[in-house]
C-alpha cells in the first residue's frame, strides 16, 4: 500500500503529471495540399493485366522499375529483379511470367488490399501511392493522413 501511495504521489515513470501516463503526443498531420501533391494510379487485378499487350507489360515494368530505383522502394523482389534481367538480356519470357512480375512490383500480396480499410482493391479503384511505394485506397489514405498522422500506415516512414 505505501509503494502505491508513494507511485501516484510522484506520478507515472519518466515524469508527466498522475494519471497521464496514456495519453500520447499529437502526431503531425498532413495538409490537404500536400496529400492532393502524392501521385496516384489505377489498380489492374491479374485478369485485366492478362488483357494487357506484351509491349505495354514491358514498358509497365520499365516504369515501376524506375520508381524503385529512384525512390528506393520496394521492386517486387528477387523474382522481379529477374525478369527485368532477362528483359535486359533479350530473353524470352511468357506473358504470363510478365504478369506476375508486374503485380508483384506494384507490391505483390500486400498491393491486392488496402492495409487500412482491408478491404480488397477493385479493378479500376484509384490508389494513392505512398513515397515508399505502399499504396492504398486514396479515400483511406488521404483521411489518414490529414485526420491521423502523416506517415506510411505500413512502414511509417514519414509522407
Amino acid at each position: 500500500m505505501a509503494w502505491l501511495q508513494v507511485q501516484l504521489a510522484q506520478g507515472p515513470p519518466g515524469g508527466g503529471a498522475p494519471g497521464a501516463g496514456n495519453q500520447r503526443g499529437r502526431r503531425e498531420r498532413a495538409t490537404p495540399g500536400e496529400v492532393q501533391r502524392l501521385p496516384t494510379e489505377t489498380f489492374a487485378g491479374e485478369a485485366e493485366l492478362r488483357g494487357w499487350t506484351v509491349a505495354c507489360l514491358k514498358d509497365e515494368l520499365r516504369r515501376l522499375k524506375r520508381l524503385a530505383d529512384m525512390r528506393m522502394i520496394y521492386s517486387g523482389g528477387s523474382s522481379t529483379n529477374e525478369m527485368w534481367t532477362h528483359l535486359l538480356s533479350g530473353v524470352a519470357v511468357e506473358k504470363a511470367e510478365l504478369v506476375r512480375a508486374v503485380l508483384m512490383a506494384r507490391g505483390g500480396n500486400s498491393g491486392i488490399s488496402c492495409a487500412v480499410c482491408l478491404g480488397n482493391y477493385e479493378s479500376g479503384a484509384l490508389l494513392r501511392l505512398l513515397p515508399c511505394g505502399h499504396r492504398f485506397h486514396q479515400d483511406c489514405v488521404d483521411h489518414w493522413l490529414i485526420k491521423q498522422s502523416r506517415t506510411c500506415p505500413l512502414c511509417s516512414k514519414r509522407v
